[in-house]
């Protein structure tokens, strides 16, 4: 798939905020048109909105008890959308794409 190509993008956030940062602005670099949705915790929501690096907003399940249960409804919203290319930001330089293809969905 061509750059031009990828029309949205869901960033799934793992790293501290100042390589998020840099892995965002890399992104929106590459992937300029596209449409860059993340994924994050509560905690550090209002900063990723402040950076005006990405298009939306999703916030994760809270630090609790693991239970399959507390994931439904963040997967239910992620399956509303299908997207192009997704790629995770952790802890070193850059991002890592894990999915790249004509569309990637969450779908039935």
């Amino acid at each position: 798939m061509l750059k031009e190509e990828v029309n949205s993008i869901l960033v799934i956030r793992s790293a501290p905020l100042p390589r998020t940062f840099e892995a965002l602005r890399k992104l929106r670099e590459e992937y300029s048109n596209a449409e860059i949705s993340v994924l994050v915790q509560e905690e550090v929501k209002g900063e990723i909105e402040k950076s005006g690096l990405v298009d939306n907003v999703i916030v994760g399940i809270k630090r609790r008890r693991v239970s399959l249960f507390r994931h439904i409804p963040l997967v239910l919203r992620l399956r509303k959308k299908v997207f192009d290319l997704v790629a995770i930001i952790y802890n070193t330089q850059g991002y890592k794409l894990v999915w790249q293809s004509s569309s990637f969905c969450l779908c039935n």
